[in-house]
This record gives C-alpha cells, sequence and structure tokens, in this order.
C-alpha cells in the first residue's frame, strides 16, 4: 500500500484548544498521581479477593484517575469533550477489530513458533501458574484501566494540546515543525511520568535511563499510529498487547511471536488510507 496525502487522519481543527491552567492542572495531577500511586497500599485488596482478582488494583488504581483526572477536570472543570481529548465511540469497531486480528495472529505465530521449535501444544505456563482469573484480570486491567488513561492524557489531550498552542507562536505557519516539537514534548512528558514508578522498583540509574528512552520511543511510535488513524482506541488497543504480550500457548519467550506480528501490523497501521479502506472505513457522523 502507499501512503496517501496527508499522512495524518487526526483533524487538529476539531479539537477545541484548552487553556494553559487545565494544561498544567492535568500534568500536575498525573504526576502527582502517579507519585502516590508508588506508596504501598492495600486499599483494593478487598475488591480483588471478593473478584478472585478479575478486578485487579492496576484497574481500579487507573479507574480512579480516570475520573478525576479525566472526567472532573478534564470534561467538567475545563468542559473538553469527548472528541476533545480523543474519544471517537464511532471509531470504536477499528479498534475492536484491529485487536483482534492482532491477538489471533500473535496466538498462531506463538503455536507455530511453538511447534516448530519442538515444543508440545498447551496452555502457557503465565497463564497455568496465575489462574485462569487473574490472567483475565491483567487483561481488563489494561484494556480498560492503564491504557485508556494514559492515550487518553498523553496522546488524547496533551499532544494536540501542545500542536495547538504552538500555532500562536513564531512556528505558526511550520506545521511540521509544531508537529515534531510537539511529539517530542508530549511524549518525553510521558516518558519521564514513569520515573516513579521506575525508583519505587528499585531500578538502577542505567536502567532507569534506558527504560525512559525506551517509552519515549514507544511513546512516539504509538502516536504516530494515532496521528495517521484518528483513533485513540486503536492506540490503546496497541499499547494494552505490548504492556502484556501474553500467549495462551506454552511458548517460553513469547517476545519472539509477539514482534513478528507486532512489526508487520505498525507497518500496515501506519500506510493504510483509513478514510478509504472498506473494512476500516469511518462511519458518517
Amino acid at each position: 500500500m502507499r501512503i496517501t496525502k496527508p499522512f495524518i487522519t487526526l483533524d487538529f481543527n476539531s479539537i477545541k484548544e484548552a487553556k494553559w491552567w487545565l494544561i498544567a492542572a492535568v500534568v500536575v495531577a498525573s504526576f502527582a498521581w502517579v507519585i502516590w500511586g508508588t506508596v504501598p497500599s492495600t486499599i483494593y485488596q478487598p475488591v480483588g479477593t471478593a473478584t478472585l482478582w478479575l478486578v485487579n488494583s492496576v484497574f481500579l488504581d487507573y479507574l480512579v484517575a480516570l475520573i478525576i483526572i479525566v472526567f472532573f477536570i478534564l470534561m467538567v472543570a475545563g468542559k473538553m469533550k469527548s472528541r476533545d481529548i480523543g474519544i471517537q465511540w464511532k471509531l470504536l469497531p477499528q479498534a475492536i477489530f484491529v485487536v483482534l486480528v492482532f491477538w489471533a495472529l500473535l496466538q498462531l505465530c506463538g503455536i507455530l513458533i511453538n511447534q516448530l521449535s519442538g515444543g508440545h501444544l498447551g496452555f502457557s505456563s503465565h497463564w497455568a501458574k496465575q489462574g485462569l482469573t487473574i490472567s483475565i484480570g491483567e487483561y481488563i486491567g489494561q484494556f480498560f484501566g492503564c491504557t485508556p488513561f494514559e492515550e487518553i492524557i498523553f496522546r488524547g489531550f496533551l499532544l494536540p494540546q501542545i500542536f495547538l498552542k504552538l500555532q500562536n507562536t513564531k512556528l505558526q505557519n511550520h506545521t511540521l515543525r509544531r508537529l515534531i516539537i510537539s511529539l517530542v514534548i508530549s511524549q518525553m512528558v510521558f516518558a519521564l511520568w514513569h520515573i516513579p514508578r521506575l525508583v519505587s522498583n528499585g531500578d538502577s540509574l542505567l536502567s532507569s535511563i534506558f527504560m525512559v528512552l525506551y517509552i519515549f520511543a514507544e511513546a512516539i511510535l504509538l502516536s504516530l499510529i494515532y496521528l495517521r488513524t484518528g483513533n485513540l482506541f486503536i492506540t490503546m488497543s496497541i499499547h494494552a498487547m505490548i504492556n502484556l504480550q501474553n500467549l495462551f500457548c506454552s511458548y517460553s519467550n513469547s517476545f519472539i511471536a509477539f514482534i513478528i506480528v507486532l512489526i508487520p501490523l505498525i507497518i500496515w497501521l501506519l500506510l493504510t488510507d483509513f478514510s478509504r479502506n472498506r473494512i476500516l472505513a469511518k462511519t458518517p457522523a
């Protein structure tokens, strides 16, 4: 497939420009929340125990952040609409299609590698050790807690808002420069946002620097997917699968299968014209 012009599907003109106080409030609240999350707590344990960890601390923690930061600060106090923070419900079927294809190919690739390497077909030890409900809870925590919050704040809100703010500067007539600067600033904030967790995990300085750079690169990639598709649900799905990297089959290293499937998928997403593709065509407003 060829890349049709313009490359960017995301319509910045349809996004409401936020006040500086709102941008600052969201960033400060997000950092305060992640720092608070490093404090050991068993507050969610009763819920996890009662649900056999189908509802785990990751989901509940991010649910609180979604309610306070996204709903109350962004939407109530900041008067931002769902479209202004990247949420367009009519595009959800696109993301469901992409993640189902991604997940199915990942499992098939893992099974194929497992058989070629002389392994025995069976459930992954990860699922066997943790149990079904805990493993499903990991998916729930990522797809409905972690990635919705992170994608809304750093890709759906911060990225376009920095771009819009730069249009009132000397870069007003330099769209590409504004976009690059917006990408670097917003996604570096996202990478630095992970530092409190890295410190709390006891990671060394060298390891923390490496992880920050890795997260920054991953964030740039997710941002490009969002800019190309205009669909934040797709980046949520890809982000969740990157975090999970789980296979059903009994293969010792899911990373190889994951990379084999992920790279072609990303290339396909970046090369596909989402406004014309029949399978992923946008539903009329």
